[in-house]
């Protein structure tokens, strides 16, 4: 499986227990990478996570893919050009942004919402 999740709307997602919130932006990025670095040690499968904006780039911090859409596009455009150039793989996208829900769902892959990966990370709690 291959997990590519919206980084800023996964980070942005509203959750009762949401540790991220209240710090800088960076701060909370540099935070769910590290979360995320420790996931993929867990779970062994490939993991990119595409934020919104920065200068565009692609990079790889302990077998996690880092992307920066740039000022000229959006994550959930480039989530979406990853998906379609990948149409034979085994790909799963987490994000709440329905429009990124739906499109992946028509190419035929699986779709978790903020809030399941939130929950898979430890950072949303029931009750």
């Amino acid at each position: 499986m291959w997990l590519i999740i919206d980084g800023n709307n996964v980070i942005k997602s509203s959750a009762k227990t949401a540790p991220l919130k209240g710090k800088p932006f960076e701060e909370e990025r540099d935070r769910f990478v590290e979360l995320l670095i420790s996931y993929q040690k867990k779970i062994g499968e490939q993991i990119t996570v595409v934020f919104d904006h920065g200068e565009k780039s692609a990079q790889f911090k302990e077998g996690v893919e880092i992307i920066y859409s740039g000022r000229e596009a959006i994550a959930d455009d480039v989530i979406k050009a990853i998906v379609s150039r990948n149409v034979d793989s085994n790909i799963t996208v987490a994000s709440s942004d329905r429009e990124v829900i739906n499109y992946v769902k028509k190419m035929g892959q699986k779709t978790m919402g903020a809030q399941q990966i939130r929950k898979n990370l430890g950072l949303s709690s029931s009750g």
